[in-house]
């Protein structure tokens, strides 16, 4: 193992470039967000992971890298934390419509549990905007309409 910092620092860069580095970085980053696999075989979800080239919604070809639209991504129930939550492994897009995490019947307005509130989030023209902190479902729905009647002001002048 290298001694001084700079050896150690090249060192770890080039380990982070290996299959074996890339996949724990994979699984730990999976772990972090809440999904949960089947039997925690992570070794098997990996292989499965690579092993998917197109999304299982819409049949697009998946890419890695850029987060694009087409980016191979995991949809997971982040309502179930105590037994496997994945769903699909999909596109960014159709990962993103789902609407499935949407439980308020209110598109662009849903329960975030980790801070037990409500949030408004919408992407307009490529910004995301998002405001998380209502008590109430109403107070982000009264947040949502103002915040698009004066998005829709401003680019009307």
């Amino acid at each position: 193992m290298p001694q001084s910092k700079e050896d150690k620092n090249a060192y770890m860069r080039e380990y982070g470039k290996t299959p074996i580095a890339k996949k724990i970085k994979k699984i730990g980053c999976w772990k972090s967000r809440g999904i949960i696999v089947e039997e925690n075989d992570w070794d098997y979800f990996h292989d499965l992971y690579l092993s998917i080239t197109n999304c299982q919604k819409c049949k697009k070809e998946l890419t890695t890298g850029k987060r694009t639209h087409s980016t191979k991504c995991v949809d997971h129930d982040h309502n179930i934390n105590d037994k496997p939550n994945v769903r699909m492994i999909c596109c960014t897009a159709c990962n993103l419509n789902d609407n499935s995490r949407n439980t308020s019947g209110e598109p662009n307005i849903y329960y975030f549990k980790p801070s037990k509130c409500w949030r408004f989030k919408k992407r307009i023209q490529g910004k995301n905007y998002c405001k998380t902190g209502f008590k109430t479902k109403q107070e982000a729905i009264d947040y949502k309409l103002n915040f698009l009647a004066s998005t829709l002001s401003v680019k009307k002048t």
